[in-house]
This record gives structure tokens, sequence and C-alpha cells, in this order.
């Protein structure tokens, strides 16, 4: 596992600065640095991406749209997934009505979900 995996950016800046793909440091205060856990968490959040992600997708009301950004932004804060967060608070932000910032959204949400999990990748190494 390279040194500085933990310190993997996203492709897209968010806001002023250039938040993390994955920092490890976040993910260990939640889990007490227990490293079972880690993985589990990881595990169980990749595995609900591709679910919120077409929940977002699909929405046909502004609860259903609030509730996955909302589940997304929280989600990836207990993570360690700070840039995808900052990105679901801003689809949360500009609510369910058709936007022109969605599909730039939908892109940048994209390009935060590829670098998030190859920064996890890289500091855990392939199963």
């Amino acid at each position: 596992m390279p040194k500085n995996a933990h310190k993997l950016d996203t492709p897209a800046r968010t806001g002023r600065k250039r938040l993390k793909a994955f920092d490890i440091a976040l993910l260990r205060r939640y889990t007490f640095e227990d490293s079972d856990l880690e993985r589990e968490l990881l595990e169980l959040f990749q595995a609900q991406l591709p679910l919120l992600i077409r929940q977002l997708a699909e929405s046909k009301s502004q609860s259903e749209w609030h509730l996955a950004a909302h589940t997304l932004k929280g989600s990836a804060r207990s993570v360690g997934a700070p840039a995808l967060a900052e990105l679901a608070l801003e689809l949360e932000q500009i609510g369910y009505q058709e936007n022109p910032q969605r599909a730039k959204l939908a892109t940048r949400v994209e390009a935060a979900v590829k670098a998030f999990a190859t920064s996890v990748e890289t500091y855990y190494g392939r199963s």
C-alpha cells in the first residue's frame, strides 16, 4: 500500500479547495481504528452507491430527491469520502427541479465515485 494513498484527490474541485476522494483519518475516527469495521463499512457503502445514484436519477418528487441526496451525503461523510459528500450536498441544495447544474454535478459525482473507489483500492489493495 502506498504511503500517501489516503491523500489522493478527486479529479474535480469542489468549493474553493480540493477535497480528498478518500480520507482514512475521517473513517478511522468513526471506527475507532478497527480495520475490520473499516472494511465492512466501505464494502457496505460501495454496495449502496449504485442504488443511491439510481434513486437520484429516477426521483419523481422533491422528497425522493432530497432523501437520496441526503443519504448519499451522510454516508459519504461517515466513510471518509469528503469530495463525494460535498457534491451530494450540492445536489441536495439544487433540488429536484430540472436545472442545468444537475448534469454537470452528475458527471462530477460519477468522477468522485470512481476516484473514491480507486483511492480505497489503492489504500487497501485489491480484495
